[in-house]
């Protein structure tokens, strides 16, 4: 069985990326620090639309990612 740091270890290295972990106190009240609720508006939608072009090496969305979700949720909350 592998402990749980030996297992980050593996996998850090695997990956060939850090591990992050974040203290308790860090997710403390967080949803009394978040704003409420926000309808997505098209301009969200672009916006996510062109920070994930942006960081994608093929220039290209992800399929069902959070670019496609924002931009459904826009056209759903379009006024009729």
């Amino acid at each position: 069985m592998v402990s749980p740091s030996d297992f980050k270890q593996r996998a850090s290295k695997a990956c060939g990326a850090l591990l992050y972990t974040f203290s308790p106190f860090f997710f403390k009240d967080a949803t009394k620090k978040l704003p409420g609720d926000k309808v997505v508006t098209s301009e969200d939608a672009e916006a996510v639309v062109g920070a994930e072009l942006k960081n994608s090496p093929e220039m290209k969305t992800t399929h069902g990612g959070v670019a496609d979700s924002m931009s459904a949720g826009a056209r759903l909350n379009q006024p009729l």
